[in-house]
């Protein structure tokens, strides 16, 4: 048996779980019922178990991107998918990266979803 000082120093660790904002922001004539289906729970599935494994020393967090430029949007309409973005621009995989480092480097960061979207999640209209 352990007792609560030696949980945090025998057992540590972060998991990051990937999501998207669309879940948190459908758009019309978007075909996002099946990203909704698989993903919308992330956010929450993470924050019950940062608080599940917290004991532990155990960080649970989340990163939920807006569309990132990405060889998957190679032949679609880039200027339209800008659009969803209140910066009208994509998401670029080093912001990201930024977001996994900046998790990693912050051992008070627990239960958090990131959203990283221009704000989109903010609003419909910008």
């Amino acid at each position: 048996t352990f007792i609560a000082s030696d949980r945090a120093s025998a057992m540590s660790g972060h998991i990051v779980t990937v999501s998207t904002v669309l879940t948190d922001q459908p758009l019309a004539g978007a075909h996002i019922a099946l990203p909704v289906l698989t993903k919308s729970t992330i956010p929450a599935f993470s924050r019950a178990l940062a608080m599940e494994y917290v004991a532990d020393g155990i960080r649970v967090n989340t990163i939920s991107p807006g569309v990132v430029d990405t060889p998957m949007h190679v032949n679609d309409d880039h200027e339209a998918l800008k659009n969803l973005s209140p910066f009208r621009r994509l998401v670029q995989v080093s912001e990201i990266v930024d977001a996994l480092f900046y998790l990693e480097s912050s051992p008070m960061v627990n239960g958090e979803n990131i959203r990283i979207d221009g704000g989109a999640h903010a609003g419909a209209k910008w």
